[in-house]
């Protein structure tokens, strides 16, 4: 389970950091998991520029593998 994350520029610089909560469940097999509730990113440069993405009810879904695949990105 990620607690946090660095996102490196080609060069590997940093640029963004982000952390993570683990709030809620997913049932998957009728096993219980912890899932992120929460995810914090923050600029390295400038720590006002936040974004805080929350995930609320979870749940388990289907999707082709299709969606996957990056030749499938319409660029």
């Amino acid at each position: 389970m990620a607690i946090k994350a660095e996102f490196l520029t080609v060069n590997g610089t940093p640029f963004k950091r982000a952390t993570f909560q683990y709030e809620n469940r997913l049932s998957l097999g009728g096993a219980s998991f912890p899932f992120v509730s929460k995810m914090s990113i923050v600029d390295v440069n400038n720590e006002k520029n936040l974004t805080t993405l929350s995930y609320q009810e979870p749940k388990e879904e289907k999707h082709s593998v299709n969606i996957f695949n990056i030749n499938n990105i319409i660029r």
